[in-house]
């Protein structure tokens, strides 16, 4: 079995428990076993839902030991099929791995388990900070996750996680993990999709605010299957904001609780990650508007719990990005309405009740913000 130390975060500050530790499995990450003396591949194999994994292979030839690695990357060619990894930005993207001590083959049958430590030894990090890049994969592997009940023959392009103990809150260069935020930067020159999180202990470190980590991803989500026409900048849950943002954002921060079935958004900042913010999407804002990610949040959260994901799923694939109209609460409502018409006179209720009175995915009739 290979797990990780997963750090909670509070659900009224934000900040993380250090003192509730646990170790969680480590799913879905490939797995190889490698010759000791010079690193050849022996047998690949992956970790189930629970960390196991298992793996046979010959030792002929005067093999002696091996190491177990197992990859903070999660792979399945074909149909379905995806890419996710975990890399350094400022150490020329070398992928995250996690190392056994060598193994000796002394009998037939072997067992090697494997535990990603956090680093953290009571009062700062001061140890290898292992754990981080497995806790990433995990919100990782959470948030595609969720989507497999509404598509599970998705292809979804590659994406790179990249995250680095160097990574701060100042804007630069990123090879030097000056990333500014956590963010997603869209696809590369090789279609490859990237997310950026911070790792800056004592600042502004993501790993362990899962919420982060799948908000972020929801911005992948948007830009491998559905559209994004939102030119970002600066947003907070009251900000009167341009429409195509409240929906980007608000999208972002709803994913992430409908994806992990937990509406309490966490963020850790500060010395010793001990003060944050935390944020309930299923609750409104005190003065609601389509201008509004508080309530554009708050809407998609509902509109979880009323038709459930994959209605959500085909308006974000289908209407929502294929439409004349700019992304927006607007265009997804009635995206949404076209593919469950029973449903109608609950959605238009929900947005009314929340100041959102548009008639068409432009938003036409609707009232200034």
């Amino acid at each position: 079995v290979a797990r990780f130390e997963s750090v909670p975060g509070s659900a009224v500050n934000g900040a993380l428990n250090y003192s509730a530790t646990v170790a969680k499995p480590i799913r879905g990450a490939v797995v190889e076993i490698l010759d000791a003396a010079n690193n050849a591949v022996l047998a690949t194999t992956a970790t189930d839902a629970a960390g196991a994994y298992s793996a046979a292979f010959a030792t002929a030839g005067g093999i002696t030991r091996a190491i177990v690695r197992v990859k903070a990357q999660m792979v399945r060619n074909g149909t379905p099929q995806w890419n996710f990894s975990v890399r350094d930005n400022t150490s020329a993207d070398a992928l995250y791995v996690l190392d056994s001590a060598a193994v000796e083959l002394t009998a037939a049958t072997l067992t090697r388990n494997l535990l990603a430590g956090s680093g953290w030894t009571g009062a700062a990090y001061t140890q290898p900070r292992a754990a981080a890049p497995f806790a990433i994969l995990d919100a990782v592997y959470q948030a595609h996750a969720a989507t497999l009940g509404a598509a599970p023959n998705q292809v979804w392009p590659p994406l790179i996680v990249f995250w680095s103990v160097n990574n701060v809150p100042t804007d630069g260069n990123p090879a030097l993990g000056q990333i500014g935020t956590s963010y997603y930067d869209g696809p590369d020159g090789t279609g490859t999709h990237r997310l950026y999180i911070l790792g800056a202990a004592n600042t502004d470190s993501d790993e362990y605010d899962t919420h982060v980590v799948v908000h972020e991803w929801g911005h992948y989500f948007q830009g491998a299957v559905s559209r994004d026409d939102s030119f970002g900048g600066p947003h907070g849950a009251n900000d009167r904001l341009d429409m195509t943002v409240a929906f980007s954002e608000g999208w972002g921060n709803a994913w992430s609780g409908i994806a992990l079935a937990d509406p309490v958004y966490r963020d850790s900042v500060g010395q010793g990650q001990a003060s944050g913010f935390a944020f309930s999407v299923a609750v409104p804002v005190a003065q609601p508007g389509w201008y509004r990610e508080g309530t554009v949040q708050y809407v998609l959260w509902q509109i979880n719990q009323l038709t459930g994901f994959t209605p959500i799923w085909g308006a974000m694939t289908g209407g929502v990005r294929t439409g004349e109209a700019a992304t927006s609460i607007f265009s997804f409502a009635v995206a949404l309405k076209a593919l469950v018409p029973s449903q109608t006179t609950a959605i238009d209720t929900l947005l009314a009740g929340q100041g959102i009175s548009g008639t068409d995915a432009f938003g036409g009739g609707e009232g200034g913000g």
